[in-house]
This record gives structure tokens, C-alpha cells and sequence, in this order.
């Protein structure tokens, strides 16, 4: 048995299994979460879950970076949607040392972009269609090189003035 590529290969992939475990807490926490606020979660609630999964991936030498922009109150199952679409990027892309940078603007609509450096794959172009049009939302996803942008849009919903 070789320690030295057993111990390699368990700190190549730390890192991404601490961050699956922490996407199911922290799903499981926004959940919650939703249901004790009536059907809402804050933009800084959704922000707070990825900067925990966030952690993780700094692990591996990614730097990364969560902010929102007018901190309020939008619709539980668009804020999940926001989650998971995270969760799947992450899982999908092998992160350079320039990292991941995740933003929500709750300003004039809803819409989470992620920026991302590294190589791997974009979510499937079928990722969540029918959720994401049963709400009029649109996703949008492109690789050029090694940088990746994804965006997540719905439009504006009376969510709430703050949270």
C-alpha cells in the first residue's frame, strides 16, 4: 500500500467531499429556514450557506468571494434554485488559483452570476429548465478558455423590502 498517494489523493479530494457535506447541511438549513420566514430567504441568508461551501473550496487554493447586492427578501424556491446551481458549478469545475466569485443583485430582479477560473465542465444545458421557466427564469452558461460565467435570472418578485 502507498501511503504517500493514498494521503495525495485524499488531499486532492477533501476539499470537494467537505463541500458536498456542508451543500446538504446548509440545504437542509435554508429549508428550514424558509419555512420559519413564511417562503423566504434573504439574499445574506443564501450568501452566508455559500461562503460556507466556499471555505471548503479555499482548501484547494481557490480564492472566493460572495456578495450581494441589496440584501432582501426573495421567493424560497428561487433562493434554492440560486443553491443548487452553486453546488453544481462547484462540483463541475476544477477551480484555479484565481478562483470563484458568486453574486446575487436583488436590485431590479433576481440573478445570481457566478465567475469562475479552471477547468472542468459548464452544468448541463437542461440543468433545472422546466423549475427555472415554471418561474420565468432564464439560465444562461458559457466557457471561453478556462474562465466560465453562469448566470441564473428571474425577474423582479415582491419578496420583501430587507431581511
Amino acid at each position: 500500500m502507498d501511503h504517500a498517494a493514498d494521503a495525495s489523493a485524499l488531499r486532492e479530494t477533501l476539499p470537494r467531499c467537505l463541500c458536498l457535506a456542508a451543500y446538504v447541511k446548509q440545504r437542509g438549513n435554508l429549508t428550514i429556514l424558509a419555512e420559519e420566514k413564511k417562503g423566504k430567504l434573504s439574499g445574506e441568508d443564501l450568501a452566508l450557506a455559500v461562503r460556507e461551501l466556499m471555505e471548503y473550496l479555499k482548501l484547494s487554493g481557490a480564492e472566493c468571494t460572495a456578495a450581494v447586492e441589496k440584501n432582501r427578501a426573495i421567493p424560497a424556491p428561487r433562493a434554492l434554485l440560486f443553491f443548487d446551481l452553486f453546488e453544481e458549478a462547484a462540483e463541475r469545475l476544477k477551480l484555479a488559483p484565481a478562483g470563484i466569485l458568486v453574486s446575487f443583485d436583488l436590485r431590479d430582479a433576481e440573478q445570481m452570476t457566478i465567475l469562475a477560473e479552471g477547468e472542468g465542465d459548464l452544468p448541463p444545458e437542461h440543468w433545472e429548465k422546466k423549475q427555472i421557466a415554471e418561474q420565468g427564469g432564464s439560465l444562461a452558461a458559457e466557457k471561453e478558455g478556462g474562465e466560465f460565467r453562469i448566470r441564473l435570472s428571474f425577474p423582479f418578485s415582491e419578496g420583501g423590502s430587507g431581511a
